[in-house]
């Protein structure tokens, strides 16, 4: 009728409906036929982008249909974005995966590469005993592009490195001495060997000689490593002495003619008394005189002054106290 605007509902889309009011000031639009062939277009257009909207919502993208070129545009999706474009001689563009750093160059196909360089990193290179550090890389591809952290997996080839996890953390475990560890990244056939260097900050962990009052390196530099004659109260030599004391002493624990010897003589100055000798000594060890009247002394007490004096490897102190009996000991601390 006329003044009255029809409508036209596209079947089955919910996407809204063609005005058709202005269509009908031109000649035969009136026409039933012809009217049946607009929805027919229309219902067809808007099936299609449909389809197009379906489809780039399962992938997460979304397309920019101005595109440069003969077609294409940018393409962007959860932490992709792509430039790209169809049919021009120069080939495509750049995409950048943010979360992985990684870029990928337009112009091949499938983006076939494959690295052939791996620039391994820790942070930090030196541990000391238990603590970890986080082991990365960066992988140079065959195409000139770079991945910034490259899935590289990583195995340890040597050293006092247990393991390290799928994330590249490596924990450092116990040594008797600084140690290196050598460990091995590999990606895609490309390999690469990193160093990392175990400080020993604990000096009584180690093994089973771990907590015993002997230094480890003392331990492992005489017996090896897990060896039961290394134990505190093992005398290997048969000389009447164990190795905690031979340690503190630091004497061979495996020669017998290496023991530490403590004498006394009488004191050849004008007030008597008698001298200790001692030795052998060394610097890094404290040496304290003690006395008692009897062996069965519970309470051992010191001399005011266990200075006394050096002649190559042996010590003498004088206790000048004329008493009529004492017994003496040589206390070694480190």
């Amino acid at each position: 009728m006329a003044g009255q605007t029809t409508r036209i509902p596209i079947a089955g889309t919910g996407l809204g409906e063609a005005d058709a009011s202005n269509l009908e000031r031109f000649p035969g639009f009136a026409s039933l036929e012809f009217r049946k062939q607009v929805k027919m277009i229309l219902s067809r257009v808007v099936t299609l982008m449909g389809l197009m909207l379906l489809s780039a919502q399962a992938q997460n993208v979304r397309g920019d249909a101005n595109a440069s070129g003969q077609g294409g545009g940018r393409v962007e999706g959860g932490n992709v974005v792509a430039d790209v474009s169809i049919g021009e001689t120069t080939g495509g563009g750049v995409s950048v995966v943010s979360s992985a750093g990684v870029q990928v160059k337009g112009g091949y196909t499938g983006q076939l590469y494959d690295p052939v360089l791996i620039l391994p990193s820790a942070a930090p290179s030196s541990l000391i005993e238990g603590s970890s550090a986080q082991l990365s890389a960066r992988a140079e591809m065959d195409d000139g592009s770079t991945v910034v952290r490259a899935p590289v997996g990583w195995k340890v080839l040597s050293g006092p490195i247990p393991s390290v996890s799928v994330s590249g953390l490596a924990t450092a475990g116990a040594v008797f001495q600084n140690t290196p560890a050598l460990i091995e990244g590999t990606w895609f056939g490309a390999a690469v060997q990193l160093t990392l260097n175990v400080i020993d900050s604990i000096p009584d962990n180690f093994g089973s000689y771990a907590g015993d009052g002997i230094d480890d390196t003392w331990q492992v530099g005489y017996f090896g490593e897990e060896n039961p004659e290394a134990a505190p109260g093992e005398d290997p030599d048969h000389d009447g002495q164990d190795n905690l004391l031979e340690f503190l002493a630091l004497v061979d624990p495996t020669d017998p003619a290496s023991r530490f010897l403590v004498r006394i003589r009488p004191s050849p100055g004008p007030s008597g008394g008698h001298d200790i000798v001692f030795g052998p000594i060394a610097t890094i060890r404290t040496y304290t005189v003690l006395y008692a009247p009897d062996l069965a002394e519970s309470t051992w007490v010191a001399l005011p002054d266990s200075s006394g004096t050096d002649s190559g490897t042996e010590r003498t102190v004088t206790d000048d106290t004329l008493m009529p009996r004492r017994f003496y000991k040589i206390q070694i601390a480190r």
